[in-house]
């Protein structure tokens, strides 16, 4: 894993350093650049180097969860309780699990991150803390660095439809897990468990950002009550140093009927992977994926 980290980051950083170039070269923000400290004093565009802090841009990443989560279950049921051997999950996972279903039920019962536990939940703080390290490892064409970021926006949907069975027990082309929130459904353990798990990694270190999503049932959290069970709530991720939460509040009775009866939702919004958008305009497996978010009550 750490070396095909190395080898993409690597790669990202050629091309990076390519579009910079031309970039710099060809279509200098002039206005823009008037408006960052040192480009005036330098006579140089932002693009070309101008600006005081050079770094950036990001190196954009989806699916630290999974690899997580997988990476657990590696070291569990093949290392340490050898259930499983490594042929017999490379088998399962070329054949998307069909004929193994048995063995994909144990993959699934494998601890999970957004649970509170400390097995798998250090295992996704490494992977997170070697993604960050091996970014800002590679330099921009401005004398600065390349910035981790884990905010996939809507790529999380699109990217699964291009990696197949995964160890956590995924099947494949489903969504990967949307910026560092659970994979979907696998959170069990209540909201607080979620922001315990996220706590125990080094958010600071992702510097350009990340998301996190949550569903909340309204049942618990629209009233006056609720609100202050949210409030108490944001109160806590921030004492945990975690960087960002959104929260969606809909049940999906409401979402179900929306995707059946667009017209009736037209002014329906959702939080995706930080942005809102309208939920009726949105692709149906987005939608879905959605949809399958854990709800989490008090």
């Amino acid at each position: 894993f750490l070396k095909q980290l190395a080898y993409f980051t690597h790669h990202a950083e050629i091309a990076n350093m390519n579009s910079e170039i031309v970039l710099a070269e060809r279509y200098p923000t002039i206005y823009a650049s008037a408006l960052i400290e040192d480009c005036i004093e330098k006579g140089i565009p932002r693009e070309a180097g101008g600006a005081r802090f050079n770094f950036g841009p990001c190196i954009a990443t989806v699916g630290a969860t999974d690899v997580g989560d997988s990476l657990a279950a590696i070291k569990k049921l093949v290392f340490e309780e050898k259930k499983i051997t490594m042929a017999e999950l490379l088998e399962a996972l070329e054949k998307n699990f069909e004929g193994h279903e048995s063995l994909r039920e144990e993959l699934l019962k494998a601890p999970k991150f957004g649970n509170d536990d400390d097995y798998v939940d250090q295992i996704v703080a490494g992977v997170m803390d070697d993604y960050c390290k091996q970014v800002v490892k590679h330099k921009n064409s401005r004398g600065g660095h390349l910035v981790p970021y884990q905010n996939p926006l809507i790529w999380y949907v699109n990217t699964g439809q291009l990696v197949g069975a995964l160890p956590s027990g995924r099947k494949a082309w489903e969504p990967l897990s949307d910026g560092i929130s659970p994979t979907r459904g696998s959170d069990v353990s209540g909201p607080t468990a979620v922001f315990s798990s996220v706590g125990k990694i080094d958010n600071a270190s992702i510097t350009f950002g990340e998301t996190l999503n949550m569903r909340l049932d309204g049942a618990y959290f629209s009233s006056e009550t609720g609100a202050y069970r949210l409030a108490q709530m944001i109160r806590t991720f921030v004492d945990l140093k975690i960087h960002h939460c959104q929260f969606n509040i809909v049940s999906t009775e409401t979402l179900r009927d929306a995707q059946n009866n667009p017209e009736k939702y037209q002014d329906l919004t959702v939080r995706v992977a930080g942005y809102v958008a309208y939920f009726t305009r949105l692709r149906r497996n987005v939608q879905d994926s959605i949809i399958a978010r854990t709800i989490h009550g008090a």
